[in-house]
């Protein structure tokens, strides 16, 4: 996992960590779903309740789901190698932090969908069910999208 994802902003996550998840993923709309599922049986491992697991599993997907469709067409390498979309979670007393990490240094764009529309709802989703979000921008290009699920009420929370 590259250093740029070591540059968190300051969300006050530097207690312990319970758990982590660090994957470099192909800019392919099925390791999207892979991943999803992937990081839903992790979740479910570290000790949170159904209700807070899912939401991780979809705001996670969703994050990386942005990533591979906005930035697919710049990744020019392997995706083991630097410049790949990458997926961090970390579960600490308390939250669960989500980092997707991807070439594109344009901001993430919060846009409403239609009412028929096939996609352009994913950002909502995290606005509406994380307890925070945001970006920051990456020294070596690129850009790091992230949420913060809060588990502070969350009875099976190992924290």
């Amino acid at each position: 996992m590259s250093d740029d994802l070591t540059a968190c902003p300051p969300l006050d996550l530097l207690d312990a960590v319970i758990g982590y998840l660090d994957l470099v993923v192909p800019p392919d709309p099925k390791s999207a779903s892979e991943v999803r599922r992937h990081a839903g049986y992790v979740f479910r491992g570290w000790g949170l309740s159904p209700e807070v697991a899912g939401t991780a599993q979809l705001l996670a997907g969703e994050l990386l789901a942005n990533a591979v469709t906005f930035t697919a067409h710049l990744v020019t390498c392997e995706p083991w190698e630097p410049g790949g979309i990458c997926l961090s979670a970390r579960c600490h007393p308390g939250a669960v932090l989500i980092r997707v990490r991807d070439t594109d240094p344009a901001p993430p764009v919060l846009t409403g969908a239609g009412v028929d529309a096939e996609s352009g709802r994913g950002l909502m989703l995290v606005q509406a069910l994380a307890t925070e979000w945001g970006h920051y921008p990456l020294p070596s290009g690129g850009k790091v999208v992230y949420c913060v699920i809060s588990t502070q009420h969350d009875r099976q929370d190992l924290g």
